[in-house]
Order: structure tokens, then sequence, then C-alpha cells
């Protein structure tokens, strides 16, 4: 079941790139930076989670809705997008209840910095939808009722990344799976991507606002990087109310907040791939991408012949 999830995930994120950019090699790098980040193999592979699995395959189809639901090529906003991307959001929390409230407040936040004021109404309708599909879960949560989803209460800030953990690409430990060779080199050519985008203006295939939501997508996939090291904020923030204990003991670990940054990373890095692809330059411009791929799915092959390393 869970190889299956995995293979349509990749279908799913090739089907939604598509239908937002109309672009092929842009969908295929989205597909095979996403499809094989190394937190998907970790969720699909070692810890075996179906829910969390799930997740991960619905959310480039809400990537889709919220990015039909502001077309660049209009003005107006389409609110009939709303409609799936809100009965998505229902069946993720199916899937995983405390993904989706994760995912919800970063979704509001986002929209708050990008100016798309309705992902904060969207946001909020998907929790309380959330309620409605999965009240079990926020009985424990809110009331600390003793059901199939309580926990008991733990510190999960010694769980976090450390620097080095980022940087794992072959291997990871304990539950904490590095970027990748798509991402982590993908970092290098983002950096290239903003300079010489403001260095040559005119041959910039991508307008002011553009580059401004790729540098907001970019920063929150750094915050949310550090949000998922061993930080003491964790355990503080525990110790705020009975309801915190309760919600930071089930998301278990702050890995959660670094696979969130990846999935936002991937977007900004496709298109440097993508850029590079486009350049006039033939053999590097061509062979940097191949390579690059190539390498990161030979490191998914070994994480699944190996696992994790104990």
């Amino acid at each position: 079941m869970l190889p299956l999830v995995f293979l349509f995930t990749i279908f799913t994120t090739i089907l939604s790139s598509y239908f937002v950019y109309k672009d092929k090699m842009l969908s295929l790098f989205t597909a095979l930076i996403y499809g094989l980040m190394p937190y998907r193999v970790y969720i699909c592979f070692d810890k075996k989670d179906l829910g969390q699995s799930l997740f991960w395959m619905i959310l480039p189809l809400i990537f889709l809705c919220l990015a039909k639901m502001y077309p660049d090529s209009k003005k107006k906003i389409s609110l009939l997008w709303a409609i799936p991307a809100i009965i998505l959001m229902c069946a993720m929390a199916k899937a995983d209840c405390m993904l989706l409230f994760i995912f919800c407040g970063i979704l509001f936040f986002l929209g708050l910095c990008m100016k798309k004021f309705l992902y904060l109404p969207l946001s909020v309708l998907a929790v309380l939808g959330s309620v409605a599909v999965n009240s079990a879960f926020w009985k424990f949560i809110l009331l600390g009722h003793m059901n199939q989803y309580a926990v008991e209460s733990e510190l999960i800030a010694s769980k976090g990344y450390s620097v080095g953990h980022f940087l794992m690409s072959w291997l990871y430990y304990e539950g904490r799976p590095g970027l990748g060779f798509g991402l982590l080199l993908a970092l290098a050519l983002i950096l290239w991507y903003f300079l010489s985008d403001y260095e040559k203006p005119d041959k910039c295939p991508y307008d002011k606002n553009e580059r401004n939501r790729l540098t907001i997508l970019v920063a929150f996939s750094f915050l949310l990087g550090f949000l998922s090291m061993h930080l003491g904020i964790w355990d503080i923030a525990e110790r705020v109310h009975p309801i915190f204990i309760r919600l930071i003991s089930y998301i278990n670990s702050p890995s959660v907040m670094f696979g969130f940054g990846c999935a936002l990373l991937c977007i900004p890095a496709a298109k440097s791939y993508r850029r590079l692809w486009q350049e006039d330059y033939y053999f590097v411009a061509k062979t940097t991408p191949i390579f690059a791929l190539t390498l990161n799915l030979i490191a998914f092959i070994f994480q699944i012949c190996t696992l994790r390393m104990n």
C-alpha cells in the first residue's frame, strides 16, 4: 500500500505542477525533488505511517487549488477553487489532523506575507472542518479525553535537528532525514537565481511579484528549518498550558517542521533548476540539473535499501 501511495504522490505532483505552470520540464523537476524528498522516504518506508503518507500525497493538490485561487494572469480571485481546497483539507484531516493543523498555521502566515488574504479564512475553515471530521483527536487535545489519539506527555526538543543532520543525504539518524542532494544543491541555484535576476532584470523570466513570492517561500523554509532544531522553545511552550503539553507531545518531534520546510523549498528549487536548464551555456546548463537529480535518485534507492542508520 505505502509504495503505491509513494508512486501516486509523484503523479499528483506532476499533475498539480503542470496545471499551475503549463511547463512539462518544471513539472518533472518538481516531481523529482518533492517525490524523492528524504523526509517523504522516511515517512513511507521507515516510519511506515499511512496517514502521514496520504497527507503528503494530497499536499500538491492543495497547492494546485491555492495557486488557482490567485491566477497570475488575472486580477480577480477565483473563489470556486476554495471548495475543492476545503474538501481536500478535510481529507487531510482524516489522514493526519496534526499535520493539517500545522499546515493551516503555515498557510495563515503565508497568506499574510504574500497578501493573499483569502488564505486566512480558508485555513480557519479547514481547522474547523477538521473538528467535524476528526472530533476524537480534538477531544484529546482540547479536553484531555483518553481515546485512540492519547499519547504520553514528553519533552520533544532533544529530538530536533543539529546543523549536521540537515546536510546528510545518504543516511539519516533517528528520524532526522536531511535535505537530500536535490534540495541541497538547489540552495546554491536559488542564490544564483535571485542574484542573476537582479543583475539582469531585462532577461528575467519572472516578474517582481513572482520573485517576491519565491523569496517568501525560501524565508519560510529557513524559518521552519530553524524551528525543527533542538531548541528549548518546544519544552518552554509545553509549560504554558496542558493543551500545549498534549499538542506538542502529539507532534512527537520537531522534525515535522523540517518536512514542511522542505516541501515549501521544492517550489523555488524546481524553478531554479528549470531556469538553469534554459540558460545558453548548454553543457553546464543541461548537465547540472541531470547530475543533481540523478544523484538524488541514487541516494533515494540507497535509502530504500538501507532504510536508516542505527
